[in-house]
C-alpha cells in the first residue's frame, strides 16, 4: 500500500505558517509584476505591526490569492529557498527591520498544497527583481543538536498507521505544550515529508543530525514545558514535572538531544537593495 503523506511547513523558527490569519498593516505603496505565467505579484512596503503576532510573518490563502504579510526579507529569504534563521548570514541591517507583504493572485485556485509547491519559485523572482538580491552557498561549522538513543534505549513505537500526520500544539492539562506524529521518520524522506529532527530544528533553533541508527516510521507523543526549554541556557528546569524539551526526550521517546558543532548549509547574502515603492 502506497503511504499518503503531506509535507508539514514548520513555522517554529521563523518559516511562515501557511495558515487563514487576518492581513495587517498600512500599505505605503506597491509594485506589480507577472510572473510564471498567469501568476501576478504584487510588493508592497508594511511599516505597522500587529501587537497580537508580535511583528511575525504570516500567511493568508483564499482561493487564488496568497498573502505573505509583514515579512522582512530575511522572511522572504527563508520561505524562497526552503531556509531555517541559522542558515543566512551577511546582507545589509535594514533586511530585518523592514516589512512587506508580498501577494500572488492567479485565475486558477491551487489551493494550499499547490501553493507550497509554486510559492518558493515564485518568491525567488521577487527577490532577485524587486530586491536585486544576490547571494552565495558555502559550508560552515555551526553549533548543532545531536539526535542520540539514549543508554535505556529508545521507547519510539513502530507506526502501524501509513497516513503520515503531525501536529503541534498546547497548552494541555499537565505541561503547556505537545507534539503529536504518526507515520514519521527520524530523518527527512525522500518524499521530502517533514521528520523528526525537522521539528526539533524548529524548535530549538539548531541543525539536528540524526545519529540514531534507527530507520522506518514511528508514532511520537511529546509533552514538554515551554518556559523550560526557552530558559535552558541560562537555568535548566530539571524538575521531572516541568520537563524541558531535552528532558522529555529522554523520557518519553529514550532519545538524547546532545550539543555539538558539524557542517551546515549557509546562504550569504551578497547584495540586497531596498525596492522603490
Amino acid at each position: 500500500m502506497m503511504r499518503s503523506r503531506s509535507k508539514l511547513l514548520l513555522s517554529s523558527a521563523g518559516m511562515i505558517a501557511f495558515a487563514g490569519l487576518a492581513a495587517f498593516g498600512v500599505m505605503k505603496g506597491e509594485q506589480t509584476a507577472q510572473s510564471s505565467g498567469a501568476v501576478s505579484l504584487t510588493l508592497s512596503a508594511r511599516h505597522e505591526f500587529s501587537p497580537g503576532f508580535e511583528n511575525r510573518a504570516y500567511s493568508s490563502e483564499t482561493p487564488g490569492r496568497l498573502v505573505i504579510g509583514n515579512a522582512s526579507l530575511r522572511d522572504l529569504v527563508q520561505q524562497a529557498y526552503g531556509l531555517r534563521d541559522f542558515q543566512i548570514a551577511g546582507g545589509p541591517d535594514w533586511i530585518n527591520a523592514h516589512r512587506y507583504q508580498v501577494t500572488l493572485a492567479t485565475r486558477e485556485s491551487p489551493g494550499i498544497e499547490g501553493w507550497k509547491a509554486t510559492v518558493g519559485p515564485l518568491l525567488q523572482t521577487v527577490l532577485k527583481s524587486r530586491f536585486d538580491l544576490t547571494l552565495h552557498q558555502e559550508m560552515r561549522q555551526l553549533p548543532v543538536y545531536v539526535l542520540m538513543v539514549s543508554p535505556d534505549g529508545a521507547r519510539l513505537r513502530r507506526s502501524m498507521n501509513e497516513t503520515y500526520n503531525a501536529h503541534a500544539g498546547g497548552p494541555n492539562t499537565r505541561l503547556n505544550h505537545t507534539f503529536d506524529a504518526t507515520d514519521i521518520r527520524l530523518s527527512g524522506a525522500a518524499d521530502g515529508s517533514a521528520s523528526l529532527t525537522d521539528f526539533f530544528s524548529g524548535q530549538l533553533g539548531r541543525p539536528v543530525i540524526d545519529k540514531t541508527g534507527m530507520t522506518g516510521a514511528f508514532d511520537v507523543h511529546l509533552e514538554w514545558n515551554r518556559e523550560a526549554m526557552d530558559g535552558l541556557l541560562r537555568s535548566p528546569v530539571t524538575n521531572p514535572e516541568q520537563p524541558s524539551i531535552f528532558k522529555a526526550t529522554e523520557q518519553e521517546l529514550g532519545l538524547e538531544l546532545k550539543p555539538g558543532t558539524g557542517p551546515v548549509k549557509v546562504f550569504v547574502v551578497d547584495h540586497a537593495e531596498k525596492p522603490l515603492l
